[in-house]
């Protein structure tokens, strides 16, 4: 059975008469019954009434266009009638999806696809299924898939182009470099060992970070080399040295200075140290780590520097 609904409307509905209370307000489609035989809608006595569109109902309208007319009436009387347009609809209760199939080029006729299980009776379907491609030739193809209602009623088609290529074996990764921010030149990179060579290498390395400043950003740049002597594009990232736990020289000195670090005191045995500048340890000193970065420490005789080298 059809149901209506409007599409067209206007929600909100002001009416404003200076100095004059709106006591009553009536509406009426199409046709006029005349001043005060219209459907009336409660509101209570204001300046100003806002009406929604729930208040009038549509429900005795036939499908298409039509016109909503609405008055109000205060203590002189009836005011001018309002008019809005609208359209009316059918709306039908569409039947669940039930089943889907698909066929890759050639349309072989609804109901001769294969199948594709969706699971229980839905309106909408959303699903993930395997597709074999054995036997499609190199090139483009095209996946179409269509749905089946409870009626068995089946719907259009939706394509998806897709293209098949011959696969060829890789040569495996044999070496691997990497630079910092200007690149010298593929093969001039310093090399990274990644013995034995691989289709797919994961592996941690420990790169040299020495004479970077630490307050610069850096990028890392690395690329790979195959068997056959083809170089890959590079990979890169950005990192800095100045990690959050990091103590770092502002000026050169002595390690017991409080104003030649960053944080204004001198380092302990939890501190990651990292030198802008030359030091003098005039007496003994500990820290958890210590990045020179081309620096110069120097320890005075008889005095010890200690690296915990803590995590």
């Amino acid at each position: 059975m059809n149901k209506y609904i409007t599409i067209l409307f206007f929600v909100v509905f002001n009416f404003q008469l200076a100095a004059q209370s709106i006591k009553k307000v009536e509406y009426f489609f199409d046709t006029d019954p005349g001043v005060g035989n219209g459907i009336a809608i409660p509101v209570s006595t204001s300046d100003t009434v806002r009406l929604s569109a729930a208040t009038i109902s549509s429900s005795a309208l036939s499908t298409g266009l039509h016109s909503l007319y609405i008055r109000s009436k205060n203590d002189n009387g009836w005011g001018l009638t309002e008019s809005f347009p609208l359209y009316i609809v059918p709306v039908i209760n569409a039947s669940k999806l039930i089943s889907a199939e698909y066929f890759i080029d050639t349309d072989q006729g609804a109901g001769n696809g294969i199948p594709i299980i969706i699971g229980s009776p839905t309106d909408t379907a959303r699903f993930a299924f395997n597709i074999s491609s054995s036997g499609l030739s190199e090139g483009i193809h095209t996946i179409n898939v269509r749905f089946k209602d409870a009626i068995h009623n089946y719907s259009h088609f939706q394509s998806f182009p897709f293209y098949i290529t011959r696969q060829v074996a890789m040569p495996a990764i044999i070496s691997a470099e990497y630079f910092f921010e200007t690149d010298p030149g593929i093969g001039n990179g310093t090399p990274l060992n990644i013995s034995p060579s691989a289709d797919t290498i994961i592996r941690s390395f420990a790169i040299p970070v020495s004479c970077l400043n630490t307050e610069n950003i850096y990028h890392l740049y690395i690329r790979v080399k195959d068997g056959a002597g083809n170089w890959s594009h590079f990979e890169t990232d950005n990192f800095k040295l100045h990690g959050p736990n990091s103590v770092v020289t502002i000026n050169s000195g002595s390690w017991n200075d409080p104003s030649i670090w960053s944080t204004g005191i001198v380092p302990n045995g939890n501190s990651q140290i990292i030198l802008n500048h030359d030091v003098i340890v005039h007496a003994n000193a500990t820290c958890r780590s210590l990045l020179t970065n081309c620096h110069d420490v120097h320890v005075d005789p008889g005095v010890l520097l200690v690296i915990t080298g803590n995590n």
